[in-house]
């Protein structure tokens, strides 16, 4: 997928990729916070371990997806190459996908042991 990448393009992205990096280190810690306090024993214990997991790629995702936009190429008005732009299109796939598969298996973790 070619970019046009545009200091209004880098802005949006930026501002987006570090919301889901926050919300998701977040969430991290709030899981494993939440497991360790509990007095339950909580069912489905692997889907808390999934939507970890995921949360991690989407870290990894984003923050990858960050060095790319902010450099000093892309920042200078220069186009990425054609390998850089696949893994910047990669990137941003594993950190929306990510964030959006673990929160929908936090959610069912959370529905499981709450019901």
């Amino acid at each position: 997928m070619k970019f046009n990448i545009t200091p209004e393009f880098i802005n949006h992205w930026v501002a987006h990729l570090k919301s889901i990096t926050t919300i998701s280190s977040g969430l991290i810690v709030s899981i494993i916070a939440i497991i360790q306090l509990a007095d339950m024993q909580p069912k489905f214990v692997i889907l808390a371990a999934v939507s970890l997991g995921l949360f991690l790629f989407s870290i990894i995702g984003s923050v990858l997806a960050q060095m790319l936009l902010i450099n000093k190429k892309t920042l200078s008005g220069e186009e990425l190459n054609p390998s850089l732009q696949r893994i910047l299109s990669q990137s941003l796939f594993v950190a929306n996908i990510g964030f959006l598969l673990a929160v929908l298996a936090l959610t069912i973790f959370g529905v499981i042991n709450v019901l």
